[in-house]
């Protein structure tokens, strides 16, 4: 990587290197425990990817995350029908900035292709080894009269 471009991340983003260690204790791989979707008026929360998600997230301290979530418990789909019917997969990646609660990435590769080139904010919050994640209030995608959030909780690996 030339020096210049080094330098201009490290003056427009934080690393972890120069936070404090609440943040810094983000570093590292995590393992997905719930995914749900939270409906503000209600409160009810809903499993997006059923009642065992799978997903790994993985952030270092070079600037950089991935990310990935699908359904647990699934059998491969036989036919076009059942493929269409799957619950899919969110799978994002790219650099990555930390201001006070809120972890945002930078996306450059995504599942979802209407992602990449935008920052998708998440705050955060630690209960004991365990990361907890929520996206900002708004619009269902399938009912816009809906206005929910999605929530994560994930374990410590490394």
């Amino acid at each position: 990587m030339n020096s210049s471009v080094g330098s201009l991340r490290q003056a427009s983003m934080t690393t972890p290197r120069d936070l404090s260690s609440r943040n810094a204790d983000l570093i590292g791989s995590w393992k997905l425990l719930t995914f749900m979707a939270e409906v503000q008026a209600t409160g009810a929360k809903q499993p997006i990817f059923g009642p065992t998600p799978k997903g790994r997230l993985v952030i270092l301290e070079s600037g950089q995350m991935m990310t990935v979530v699908t359904a647990g418990g699934q059998t491969a789909p036989a036919t076009d029908a059942e493929r269409v019917k799957s619950p899919g997969i969110v799978a994002y990646s790219g650099s990555y900035e930390i201001s006070g609660d809120q972890f945002t990435t930078h996306v450059d590769v995504s599942s979802n292709d209407a992602w990449v080139g935008t920052s998708q904010s998440r705050t955060f919050k630690f209960a004991g080894s365990r990361l907890h994640l929520s996206t900002a209030w708004g619009p269902s995608p399938f009912d816009p009269s809906t206005v929910l959030r999605g929530v994560s909780e994930w374990e410590r690996e490394t």
